[in-house]
Parts: structure tokens; C-alpha cells; sequence
């Protein structure tokens, strides 16, 4: 894998998703830009998974708000992507 690959990977995997419309946690930094963002996947924890990558790679510091929906065989994860001040 080359190297933006991997960071944008490890940025993924340790990104925070909340079902919650905000950030819970006490003293967390404002949020400055949000953004829609969804990714379907073959199960819930694949489009979680696929959720949190294109949220990275959009920029992102934590998605907000996560929903899913089942159809057609899939599973779409979405929420707000937000991108901390």
C-alpha cells in the first residue's frame, strides 16, 4: 500500500462515530465545517467501515448522527461528517 493509503487507513480506523446528533464527549473542540456523507456496504460493519473511510478521506474528525438503512441486499451507513475549529 503506498503511504497515503496507510495514513489515510489508520486515520479511518481510529476516527469517532456517534449515533448521538452531537459530539458527547465534554469539552470537545467546536465543530467549524459539517457535511453529509454515506457509503453502502455488504453488512453494518462494512458500511460503518466504508463510512469512516470516505469520511477521512474528505477530511473529516468524527461523524455525527450515524444512521442505517437496509435494502436491496445492502447496508447504507450515513451521517454528518464534521471537521473540528
Amino acid at each position: 500500500m503506498e503511504v497515503a493509503a496507510l495514513r489515510l487507513l489508520g486515520e479511518a480506523e481510529s476516527m469517532h462515530v456517534y449515533t448521538t446528533d452531537a459530539v458527547p464527549v465534554a469539552g470537545s473542540p467546536a465543530i467549524s465545517e459539517a457535511w453529509l456523507v454515506g457509503k453502502y456496504g455488504q453488512n453494518d460493519e462494512d458500511a460503518v467501515s466504508a463510512l469512516k473511510m470516505r469520511a477521512a478521506a474528505e477530511g473529516a474528525d468524527a461523524v455525527v448522527g450515524l444512521r442505517m438503512a437496509l435494502g436491496g441486499g445492502s447496508v447504507l451507513a450515513y451521517g454528518t461528517a464534521v471537521k473540528f475549529a
